[in-house]
């Protein structure tokens, strides 16, 4: 028997788009940070550790200025595929500024060390210990306004959520969107799609807003997986619009389209795409270059292609490239270049292919990585750890 998409595709002188995918990142606006050339980047981090330690004297700046350089350091770590020493950064972190807050009777020093035990569960996902990361995320929501927050090797009290939240319950209100949108984020990237469809049942009722809407992203990327495409845009049709903008309404757009075309209904993919490409492609270059707007214009440019929208991908994915250069997000960069390889006209892919390649090879990105594993270890890297694990024994 024929499925209802293949039998819409025959109907609409369409097939089923074999390559159509939809990406597991969640794309509705939130929090980013550019994801800088991995040496660039390490060597910036040495020079700020450099100068924190010659001109800072006092705990509570010292600590922050620390905070700062080990996050993004662990960060760096886990994107070269060095985990061990990602989850050391953050261990050793956590140590640090409890040990320091105490000396000094600085509770505020103390809050600092929420991130690293935040991003423990951030790379416990990201190397498929999905339960585990699971696990400590949910401990976020034992915290209640005034009570203490255990970590196991100390405890944040006092007044040291105040570096998060100026009030105790919008430091509550902080975890419980970290728990929800992180455990979502967790079971996405593990392909526990029943397991999400479950978890987002039991939190979304008292959610915020935006928590929700994020909710029911994630909800309709699950089911899509999952095969259930009917009840993935009922999902999509369902989500929340009150106090929306336009760039969460393009990725609600975007995510039905993306669940026609792996449905194999090209005629309604296409649909979705080509006004939501036109408008995008308006979009002033300044904004281009925002990363919240590139996430969105990067995946519009990679549906737009495997839609067989050729066009549109290539001056999506040009205009995603050039937001990219100008925004130092080397994953960006390689993900457009990839659309301009793949979507090109035959008398520029010579070109695209070979800038492809050169930076697929040079990258320190495991993820996308040409040649496998780097011939060694990067010195502006190594230094970094080192210089920081010295700081933090």
């Amino acid at each position: 028997m024929l499925s209802l998409a293949t039998t819409r595709a025959a109907e609409r002188g369409t097939t089923p788009g074999p390559a159509a995918t939809i990406t597991t990142a969640l794309l509705l606006p939130h929090d980013r940070i550019a994801r800088a050339p991995l040496t660039k980047w390490a060597e910036k981090l040495s020079g700020s550790l450099a100068k924190t330690r010659e001109t800072i004297r006092k705990p509570g700046d010292f600590s922050q200025e620390i905070a700062w350089v080990a996050n993004n350091a662990a960060l760096i770590a886990a994107h070269e595929g060095a985990t061990s020493m990602a989850r050391e950064l953050c261990e050793r972190q956590i140590r640090w500024h409890i040990r320091l807050s105490r000396r000094s009777a600085d509770p505020v020093i103390a809050g600092r060390s929420l991130q690293p035990w935040i991003n423990l569960g951030r790379l416990e996902a990201q190397t498929g210990s999905w339960q585990t990361a699971l696990d400590r995320l949910a401990r976020l929501m034992e915290y209640r306004a005034g009570r203490r927050f255990d970590l196991g090797c100390g405890t944040i009290n006092g007044s040291g959520w105040r570096i998060i939240a100026p009030e105790p319950e919008g430091f509550h209100l902080f975890l419980k969107g970290v728990y929800v949108v992180d455990s979502l984020k967790a079971l996405l990237v593990s392909h526990r799609y029943a397991e999400t469809l479950a978890f987002a049942s039991a939190v979304r009722p008292d959610c915020s807003p935006g928590v929700s809407r994020l909710i029911h992203e994630a909800s309709a990327v699950a089911a899509c997986r999952m095969g259930e495409h009917e009840q993935a845009l009922a999902i999509i049709a369902d989500t929340p619009l009150a106090g929306t903008r336009g760039w969460e309404r393009a990725v609600l757009e975007l995510r039905k389209a993306e669940i026609h075309a792996c449905a194999g209904d090209l005629y309604d993919a296409r649909a979705a795409l080509l006004p939501l490409a036109r408008v995008v492609r308006l979009v002033s270059a300044e904004k281009k270059s925002e990363l919240r707007v590139l996430y969105v214009i990067s995946r519009i440019a990679a549906a737009c292609a495997e839609a067989g929208l050729d066009e549109e991908a290539r001056g999506l994915a040009g205009d995603a490239y050039e937001g990219a250069r100008a925004a130092g997000d080397e994953a960006f960069e390689i993900e457009s270049l990839r659309v301009l390889a793949a979507a090109s006209l035959p008398t520029e892919r010579a070109r695209w292919t070979d800038e492809l390649r050169r930076v697929e090879k040079a990258t320190g990105y495991r993820r996308y990585r040409r040649d496998g594993p780097s011939s060694g270890p990067d010195p502006a890297r190594t230094r970094l750890y080192d210089e920081l694990l010295n700081v933090l024994s």
